[in-house]
C-alpha cells in the first residue's frame, strides 16, 4: 500500500504485471532499487538506523552496577549465614 501511495496506482500496477525479474521491474516501474527504496521505507517506518555497539552505554554501565549489587548482596546474605 505505501509503494501506491507513494508513486500510484498505475507505476504499481506495471511493477505487478512486469514480465521481468522482482529487482529490475522494480527499478523500471519506480525509478529506484528496491533496496533503496526498503531502506527508505524502513527510516520513515522506525527511525534511523543506528550504527554501533547493540546496548547504548547508560545501559551498559547500569548493567554493570545492578551485577556488582547483586553479587554483592548475595555475598552478604551467604556471609551472615555461614556465622550463624
Amino acid at each position: 500500500s505505501d509503494l501506491v501511495v507513494e508513486f500510484g496506482t498505475d507505476r504499481f500496477a506495471a511493477f505487478w504485471t512486469s514480465e521481468q525479474p522482482v529487482p529490475e521491474a522494480f527499478t523500471e516501474a519506480f525509478g529506484i532499487s528496491l533496496p533503496e527504496w526498503l531502506q527508505k521505507w524502513a527510516v520513515n517506518q522506525f527511525g534511523p538506523i543506528r550504527n554501533g555497539p547493540g546496548v547504548p552505554a547508560p545501559s551498559y554501565v547500569l548493567g554493570i552496577f545492578l551485577s556488582v549489587v547483586f553479587v554483592g548482596g548475595s555475598m552478604v546474605v551467604v556471609r551472615r549465614r555461614q556465622v550463624k
